[in-house]
């Protein structure tokens, strides 16, 4: 088949045809001859199968070529053509007027209309094409019409047929075009651009294939897929955030934004990639939400596998998921695993776990959730006054196993790129995009947060904090450019102290004391965590633990316990009462709890079932609170306690969570969240207590 014959064979003169000669081009093209081709041949006889309804694609290197995505691809061309959209518009039989349908005909034009028009400018035609595709549709499924249609016109239910693929071809016609559009944008756009190309592409194909909710995650989070199943996109409400982060709700949509930001700019001054999601600060559904592009991996570790079991579920499968993710943490790249963590640490994030880390088949890994990155001074002063541990990705997914990936020496290529960026320029970039987005984002975020001030969501302070990170981290790589990972966290948790001001350990102290005294919703509002906290910065001594304000009303729903507060409960021996200052004296007060004591606490603490739906929310803390059996081990390293009491303090903080979601009459869940905050009160004095 040469060039010239190709040049013959139009649309319009050979769609009429393919019905009758479908046979003849399957045999023509089952010929050996057909691997020969060129690329232009292979994709005019595709395109022409595809019209025709044959899938088979055409086996040589220059049809897989062409299967690319260009701007010359016409989806719905591919599916109908004008002269068989003429062909459907004017009936079986023209002379019969019954055989016209204007509603069909208008369908029939405003397809050909579609057709005649070049991808890019085919936007608006193709809207009203889908439009009054779904109203014809409509109008067909009335059973009146059906019946009336059915004894007058026998071609009706092909009409009904055409209208549905003409439907498909143009909602792909419109996926395409977004598509293309997007990828132009981040390739090329603004911030703007990127956000509305974005939006739209995740919008369409939300409408063809619909979302679904991510699993371990504290946030609302919806996944957006295609065809394929693929990820393409990743939608956060910004009235959805957690409230773990401290922070006010809107205020981790803008750091995911200014990370991207901040990982271009250590990519244009260092020449180092950090594999991370393009994200920006959208309104979807008449509100602000945050939305990514997708990234390949799955996450490994307990919290990726809770949303999968059921009540069927039993522990042995449980089990199976967690022996795989080990597998597929041994196979993590030692130069993934360095950049992914880096990622992070570069803007101050220090949310290491393996829930915010995408692993592939392959060994490629990309970091995650980077909403805690720039944190606020407070709390990042409270991630330290709680000790949260840095180490989790050193570790497999168990928790014990160390991972080698994690004991290989810095790449020398990613240590020259982060020396080689300039603090000084890298945080001037960062607070001029940190104050377009506050700008850009305050009539939106106002709606979910209204008591936060615009610069309350995003300070400078937090910004500056980031760029201390890097600091820190170009001064622990140029003191050993060849040590380990391993090596490298844990200097840089014993020195993440020169992130903060003086004197903010003795605040988050005092605050955390202050906190004692709040009832949950005020625990959970952020703004009074930094006020509290600039109050005890600037020396002033505020409220003491043992008092009360006048003005503080309890919290209507578990009242009667004092959070962080060491309360025994009834299940275990009553020994002479004891204030919560046992905290704070260590253990010349303390009286260790005996093994079984610790066994009837862990067994009244864990969910009954953690696999009922109705429990589903307090369950997922059910592996996290069976590790802490690992407190009765006598050969504990310093490490392993510290990281105890970091997933300590992280499940106080779930739990309040998840209480505040639950209804207030839901009294079981209530009683159990109550004996899991006391429960966790007395481990963790026991952990304070072995560590001195």
């Amino acid at each position: 088949m040469s060039e010239t014959s190709i040049s013959l064979f139009t649309s319009e003169n050979w769609d009429p045809l393919l019905d009758a000669h479908e046979s003849g081009w399957r045999l023509a093209l089952d010929a050996p001859g057909r691997r020969h081709l060129g690329e232009q041949e292979a994709v005019f006889v595709n395109a022409l199968l595809r019209r025709a309804g044959n899938p088979m694609r055409m086996r040589c290197p220059a049809a897989e070529s062409s299967e690319v995505p260009s701007h010359g691809d016409h989806p719905f061309r591919d599916t109908f053509s004008v002269g068989r959209l003429q062909a459907l518009a004017r009936g079986a039989d023209p002379s019969a007027a019954r055989s016209r349908d204007a509603a069909f005909a208008h369908l029939c034009e405003l397809a050909m209309q579609v057709c005649r028009r070049p991808l890019h400018l085919s936007e608006e035609i193709t809207t009203a094409l889908m439009a009054s595709a779904r109203q014809y549709l409509h109008n067909e499924t009335s059973r009146e019409r059906r019946r009336w249609f059915a004894s007058r016109d026998p071609v009706q239910s092909e009409r009904r047929e055409a209208a549905r693929r003409m439907l498909d071809a143009a909602q792909s016609q419109q996926l395409r075009i977004h598509d293309f559009r997007a990828r132009d944008a981040l390739t090329h756009g603004d911030r703007t651009t990127r956000g509305d190309a974005m939006r739209a592409h995740a919008l369409a194909l939300r409408e063809r294939f619909g979302s679904a909710a991510a699993a371990a995650s504290s946030s609302e989070v919806s996944l957006i897929r295609d065809a394929t199943g693929a990820v393409i996109y990743v939608v956060k409400p910004c009235g959805g955030e957690s409230a773990q982060s401290w922070m006010p709700k809107g205020a981790g949509a803008l750091r995911e934004a200014l990370a991207g930001a901040a990982l271009a700019e250590i990519h244009r001054q260092g020449g180092i990639a950090f594999s991370s999601a393009h994200a920006e600060v959208v309104d979807i559904d008449g509100a602000s939400a945050l939305i990514q592009t997708g990234l390949p991996g799955r996450m490994l570790g307990p919290e990726a596998h809770f949303e999968a079991m059921d009540e069927s579920a039993d522990a042995s499968s449980f089990r199976s998921m967690l022996a795989a993710d080990q597998v597929s943490a041994f196979r993590i790249h030692p130069a993934e695993l360095q950049r992914a963590v880096l990622a992070k640490l570069l803007i101050g994030d220090t949310d290491l776990k393996w829930a915010n880390l995408l692993v592939q088949d392959d060994g490629r890994c990309h970091a995650i959730d980077l909403a805690l990155g720039f944190p606020e001074p407070h709390a990042q002063a409270l991630a330290m006054q709680r000790e949260l541990s840095l180490d989790m990705l050193c570790r497999a997914p168990d928790g014990r196993t160390p991972l080698p990936a994690a004991d290989q020496a810095l790449d020398p290529a990613l240590a020259r790129a982060i020396l080689a960026i300039d603090p000084s320029r890298y945080e001037t970039t960062l607070l001029r995009e940190r104050q377009a987005l506050v700008s850009n984002t305050a009539a939106g975020l106002a709606k979910v947060s209204p008591a936060a001030h615009p610069d309350q969501r995003l300070s400078e302070d937090a910004v500056r904090i980031g760029v201390r990170g890097l600091r820190l981290v170009q001064e622990l790589i140029r003191e050993t450019p060849d040590q380990s990972l391993r090596a490298l966290m844990a200097r840089y948790q014993a020195r993440r102290g020169e992130l903060l001001p003086a004197g903010a350990p003795h605040a988050a102290r005092e605050m955390d004391k202050e906190m004692l005294t709040w009832s949950a919703a005020e625990r959970s509002d952020p703004l009074r965590m930094a006020r509290s906290f600039e109050r005890h910065l600037g020396g002033r001594t505020g409220l003491t633990i043992a008092s009360k304000p006048a003005d503080e009303t309890p919290s209507p729903r578990l009242a009667s316990v004092k959070h962080e507060t060491v309360v025994r409960p009834t299940f275990l021996p009553a020994p002479a009462e004891k204030d919560w200052v046992v905290v704070e004296r260590g253990p010349d007060v303390h009286e260790p709890l005996s093994n079984a004591a610790v066994d009837a606490l862990l067994s009244r603490a864990m969910p009954r079932n953690p696999f009922k739906r109705k429990d589903r929310r307090l369950g997922a803390l059910l592996v996290e609170f069976k590790a802490l059996r690992a407190l009765r081990g006598p050969a504990e390293s310093q490490a392993a306690r510290l990281a105890l009491l970091g997933s300590i303090a992280d499940l106080k903080v779930r739990t309040m969570d998840a209480v505040d979601k639950l209804g207030a009459r839901d009294h079981a869940a209530i009683r159990a969240a109550r004996d899991r905050l006391q429960a966790l009160a007395l481990i963790e004095v026991e952990v304070r207590a072995r560590l001195a």
